[in-house]
């Protein structure tokens, strides 16, 4: 019986909790209404003209000649000199700083390249692609125009663009 007596009273208390939550909902969105008018809204929105045209010009990729010799290498006993013709693939903002750095160094450019053809094994100039030396190459660029320490390189790609080996010792 005492189950009976107090089930009437539960349902005047759920209701009047409903009655007080709608009104707390009403209240709240009447007072996020009056505080949006009272911001003035959203602020107009203005359009920036991007100029992808320019951007897409600076990032394309130039060839920049690093040397043009002919390098010896004697790792077969026998003095081969190859025709050698390398270049960087750069983009076209970094082109001029690349091409003074390559002016200002190009005795120690040389220097290195024909260091690295010198100690190449004669296996690595029959490669099709030349990756061994290419790799190197690349390595000793990368070093040299970025420090290494780059986020984004300036140097996409190294390029042996000839690479054709005679025997000097006839």
């Amino acid at each position: 019986m005492a189950d009976n007596a107090e089930s009437p009273e539960a349902k005047p208390k759920g209701v009047k909790t409903l009655m007080l939550v709608a009104a707390l909902l009403v209240l709240e969105g009447a007072g996020i209404f009056g505080v949006m008018k009272f911001m003035g809204g959203p602020s107009p929105v203005q359009g920036v003209q991007l100029d992808l045209e320019a951007e897409a010009e600076q990032n394309r990729l130039v060839e920049v000649l690093v040397i043009q010799e002919k390098l010896p290498n004697q790792s077969t006993g026998r003095i081969w000199l190859y025709d050698t013709e390398i270049y960087i693939s750069v983009r076209a903002r970094d082109q001029a700083d690349v091409e003074k750095l390559l002016t200002d160094r190009a005795a120690e450019i040389r220097t290195s390249i024909r260091g690295i053809w010198a100690k190449a094994h004669h296996e690595d100039f029959k490669e099709p692609q030349l990756q061994r030396l290419t790799t190197q190459a690349h390595d000793y660029l990368m070093k040299l125009v970025d420090g290494g320490q780059v986020e984004e390189p300036r140097i996409a790609k190294v390029l042996i663009a000839r690479c054709n080996g005679f025997r000097a010792d006839f």
